[in-house]
């Protein structure tokens, strides 16, 4: 894809692009990288875009394509290290508190047996 060709598909099917980003994301920050990442991945598949055919669809499969990767490889960190949110005005002394240290967990466990 050259720099005249993305114009003319900026032109021609962005607005579409962007509110089916707006659609699948949700919120405007993440559609507007989705925008932008979806013309900077056809900007490196540029061999593979056909113009004579349907590079609206490419395009849309292209943003379907990124936003399928971003949630599988959310949900695969949050199932591996799930994150708790931070509440304003909260110690980290206080939440680690509430949580016995590694250290007293293993001489727990060590203790029982």
């Amino acid at each position: 894809m050259e720099k005249q060709e993305l114009e003319v598909c900026i032109n021609a099917y962005g607005k579409a692009l962007y509110s089916f980003c707006r659609q699948l994301a949700g919120n405007r920050q993440e559609a507007d990288e989705l925008y932008q990442d979806t013309f900077l991945r056809a900007m490196e598949l540029s061999e593979k875009v056909d113009y004579t055919g349907n590079p609206k669809s490419y395009l849309l499969s292209v943003a379907l394509r990124i936003w399928k990767n971003r949630k599988r490889k959310f949900a695969w960190r949050k199932r591996i290290a799930d994150m708790q949110p931070i509440v304003e005005g909260q110690d980290v002394e206080s939440v680690a508190s509430t949580e016995p240290s590694p250290e007293e967990q293993v001489n727990n466990f060590s203790e029982s047996q």
